[in-house]
């Protein structure tokens, strides 16, 4: 659960220390490709301890699908949840309005 809040930290902070775009979605969506990689793979990496088959099959099994469960209820909620309440709270406060005018002070400022 620890690596999927640092995944989660990092979807979200990554967008943030990058040269802003248009969108805020955008940038979600591109930390997301970047970092989605190694949960899946260890999601996939699991998957053949669920469907075991020999001697001690009953723990593996039980095992995969604790590992497989939680990976991929951690990795929805890291990759899903935690960028959209990020955007939508930042949509109530209206961020995106007061960076716009903090910008046009700057601008006013410089001139």
């Amino acid at each position: 659960m620890k690596n999927q809040s640092i995944l989660a930290f990092l979807i979200i902070s990554w967008p943030l220390s990058t040269p802003p775009i248009k969108r805020p979605i955008m940038t979600i969506t591109m930390a997301i490709s970047t970092r989605v990689k190694p949960a899946f793979s260890f999601i996939l990496g699991v998957f053949p301890l669920v469907i075991a088959s020999g001697s001690g099959a009953e723990s593996r099994k039980v095992m995969g699908m604790a590992l497989l469960g939680g990976m991929s209820i951690a990795t929805f909620l890291g990759v899903f949840m935690y960028p959209m309440l990020f955007v939508f709270i930042g949509k109530i406060a209206g961020y995106e309005k007061k960076r716009k005018r903090q910008e046009e002070l700057v601008e006013v400022e410089s001139e």
